[in-house]
C-alpha cells in the first residue's frame, strides 16, 4: 500500500497472462504487494477464443469481481476493459479510482491504423474512462494525448531502468568501436513482435548497408521461431545473409554483456516500443544506439545525439548505418561517452522511487489523499 502521513492508499495491481511484465511488476512492488491477473474470475486473456467470449468475460470478470469495495485504487498493466466496464456500470464506489499503466506497443497501433475502426473505437472509450494514466516516457504521453484530444485523461510520464547488478556489470563493458558489428536486441517469437519491435526493418537496412560495406556483421540477440528467421532471410541476399547471426535469447548476464563488448553500434527501429530497456543497457554499456523516431528510449538518445535517432524508412536506417561506420574511432568514442552519461538516472533504484513520487502525487490529484 501507499502511505502517505497518517493515510493508507490502498493499491490493487492488475495484470495479463501468464504474469506480470517482470519491470513493471517491479514498480508496482513499491507501491503494494498485492497482484491479480485482470481475468481472475473467467480466463479469456490466453485463450483466443474470438471477440464474443472475451467480451463475455469482461462483463463476468467486472460483475464478479471479489474484495472490489477493498481498494482505493486500481492499478492496471495496460489498457483492460473490465475496469472500466466496473466504473461505467457503478459498480466500484465514486472514490474508487482507476489508473492505466501505459507501457506497451498499443499506442502506436493505434495511431498507426493497426487496429480496426471498432477495435479502435473499443480502445479509445476504454482509455478515455481510466481516471489517469502513467506513460512510459514521452512518446507514450504524447501518443495518448494525440489520439484522445480533450478527452484525455491527467498523463503522467515514467521511467524504467535497469537493476543495480546489471548496471553495474554492464558499465564494465568495453565495447569494439573500431570493429564492424551490429548488435539488435529483439525478443520474439510471436509474429507481431517482428513487427513492432521492427526486425524486418531492420533486417532489410541491413542488407541495403551490406552492400556498401561488405564488412558489416549483424548479431541478433532475441528468441525467433525458424519460420520467423526465414522469412526474413529469403527477402535479402545470400551474401548479407551470412553476415547475420540469431544467437537467441541471452540469460547468462555475463554473456549477454559479452555480446554488447562486441559490438561497435546497436541498432534499435522499432515502431511503438514503449520505453525498452535494452537500448538503456546499451547506453550504460557504453555502445552507441541508434534508434527510430517511434521508439520511446529516443528522448534519451536525442541528449546524446539527434543524428542517431531515424525514421521508419529502410534507405535511411541503411544510410545512417553507413554514416555511423564511416565516423571515426575518436567520434565513435565521443557518442559513446555521451551515451553513457545521458543514461546516469536511468536505473532501477531511481525509477522506483520516481514511480512512488508519481503515484502520490496521481493520488493527492485524484483526491485520495
Amino acid at each position: 500500500m501507499l502511505v502517505e502521513k497518517d493515510k493508507d492508499i490502498k493499491i490493487l495491481y492488475l495484470h495479463g497472462r501468464p504474469t506480470a511484465h517482470p519491470v513493471h511488476s517491479t514498480l508496482a512492488r513499491a507501491v503494494t504487494s498485492d497482484f491479480r491477473h485482470v481475468d481472475e474470475v473467467i480466463r479469456w486473456q490466453d485463450k483466443g477464443r474470438g471477440i464474443i467470449f472475451n467480451m463475455y468475460a469482461w462483463f463476468m470478470n467486472a460483475i464478479f469481481f471479489r474484495d472490489r469495495r477493498k481498494y482505493d485504487l486500481f492499478l492496471i498493466d495496460n489498457l483492460h476493459v473490465t475496469f472500466p466496464i466496473m466504473k461505467m456500470f457503478g459498480l466500484l464506489g465514486k472514490k474508487q479510482k482507476i489508473i492505466a499503466h501505459l507501457g506497451s506497443h498499443t499506442l502506436f497501433f493505434m495511431h498507426s491504423g493497426k487496429f480496426s475502426r471498432l477495435n479502435l473505437w473499443l480502445h479509445k472509450l476504454t482509455l478515455r474512462t481510466y481516471d489517469a494514466l502513467i506513460c512510459e516516457g514521452q512518446l507514450a504521453e504524447e501518443l495518448a494525448k494525440l489520439i484522445l484530444k480533450e478527452k484525455c485523461p491527467p498523463t503522467y510520464c515514467t521511467y524504467l531502468g535497469p537493476n543495480p547488478e546489471r548496471s553495474r556489470l554492464l558499465r564494465t563493458c568495453v565495447p569494439s568501436l573500431e570493429g564492424n558489428t551490429i548488435v539488435v536486441i529483439a525478443a520474439g517469437p510471436e509474429k507481431f513482435r517482428e513487427f513492432y519491435k521492427g526486425l524486418d526493418l531492420m533486417v532489410s537496412s541491413f542488407n541495403l548497408a551490406y552492400k556498401t560495406n561488405k564488412k558489416l556483421k549483424l548479431q541478433i540477440l532475441g528468441n525467433w521461431t525458424e519460420e520467423i528467421k526465414y522469412g526474413l532471410l529469403k527477402e535479402i541476399s545470400e551474401d548479407a545473409a551470412r553476415a547475420i547471426n540469431f544467437a537467441g535469447p541471452q540469460s547468462n548476464l555475463k554473456a549477454y554483456v559479452s555480446y554488447l563488448g562486441s559490438a561497435s553500434l546497436c541498432l534499435h527501429c522499432s515502431r511503438g516500443d514503449a520505453f525498452p530497456t535494452s537500448t538503456i543497457e546499451t547506453m550504460i554499456a557504453g555502445l552507441p544506439t541508434i534508434v527510430s523516431e517511434w521508439t520511446g528510449t529516443k528522448e534519451i538518445v536525442a541528449k546524446v545525439d539527434n543524428r542517431l535517432i531515424v525514421p521508419l524508412e529502410i534507405n535511411l536506417i541503411a544510410q545512417k548505418i553507413n554514416w555511423y561506420f564511416g565516423l571515426s574511432i575518436t567520434e565513435r568514442q565521443e557518442l559513446s561517452d555521451k551515451g553513457r552519461t545521458a543514461v546516469l538516472k536511468y536505473n532501477e533504484p531511481d525509477a522506483i522511487e520516481h514511480y512512488r513520487s508519481t503515484l502520490k502525487k496521481i493520488c493527492k490529484n485524484l483526491g485520495l489523499l
